[in-house]
């Protein structure tokens, strides 16, 4: 969030400097743009929480609204849609006390023509962290759409379910095998429920069923620092985040030592533990 203030967009390796955000830089990555379009970093000015960290939300929006609301491959697929759609309407408790009525109408216009948009890709090919972080946005979207967003809401609980009973082990593991992955994985589905729960809508099983068993297969997966086992492309990951995803869960079994699905063995005897693939 600091860096952000400081107008610093870093995302996979690659930094952009400027204000306003260089939303088309010609030498970043697909993937930094995707990042940057996908509004995500807005969790961390949240998390920063002073008034200019309130002040740059907007105005990113702001700016991101005047020349960047069309579509463009970069900015409009389902996944850069579904990440803008939920940071958008997540935290917006933040930064809409410093909105304008213009600039809040033009963001409900803009919020309800992307969920439209969306609403006509999926589900197309997604598959894996794609695919869920475009449902988890047409979630959000439809949540906020009123009486208009309830078929919408319909077509992503019908779709979410179909790509859990796909991906998800019987021991709890994703077919990702990133272990950093599955916590990402993890993650929108837990926002997912949150946000049924507050418009008091009902979890599908299939999703209840995903976190209770994900959630202990990750606990297998750590190694004595709280960090993960370096699998499949994964990153070890800060403890502290994986604890508060993990403790968001509510779910308080532990891991076990071995996920047969999953292809992982956990062997452990004193201080020294191994973990295989």
């Amino acid at each position: 969030g600091e860096e952000l203030l400081r107008s610093s967009f870093a995302f996979g390796g690659e930094r952009c400097h400027g204000w306003p955000p260089p939303w088309q830089p010609q030498r970043a990555s697909q993937n930094w743009r995707e990042a940057l379009h996908g509004f995500s970093w807005l969790d961390d000015l949240r998390a920063e929480g002073s008034p200019a960290a309130q002040q740059m939300s907007v105005g990113c929006i702001a700016d991101w609204l005047a020349g960047q609301d069309r579509w463009q491959y970069a900015s409009w697929s389902a996944p850069v849609l579904g990440a803008r759609l939920a940071s958008w309407i997540g935290n917006a408790g933040f930064y809409q006390p410093a909105l304008t009525p213009e600039l809040h109408k033009l963001l409900m216009v803009s919020i309800a023509r992307q969920v439209r948009h969306l609403v006509r890709l999926v589900p197309g090919n997604l598959a894996g962290l794609a695919a869920v972080t475009a449902y988890k946005g047409l979630v959000y979207g439809a949540l906020n759409l009123g009486e208009e967003g309830t078929k919408h809401l319909g077509l992503a609980l019908s779709l979410l379910p179909r790509l859990l009973s796909a991906e998800i082990l019987p021991d709890g593991g994703q077919l990702c095998r990133a272990p950093s992955l599955m916590l990402s994985y993890l993650q929108q589905l837990l926002e997912i429920r949150a946000a049924l729960a507050t418009h008091n809508i009902a979890t599908p099983v299939e999703l209840d069923w995903a976190i209770k068993h994900m959630v202990p297969a990750l606990r297998s997966l750590r190694h004595g620092d709280g960090g993960f086992a370096l699998f499949h492309g994964g990153q070890s990951q800060q403890a502290l985040l994986i604890d508060r995803i993990l403790d968001r869960s509510a779910i308080r079994a532990r891991g076990g030592k071995s996920l047969p699905h999953l292809g992982y063995e956990r062997l452990q005897g004193g201080r020294c533990l191994l973990l295989c693939d």
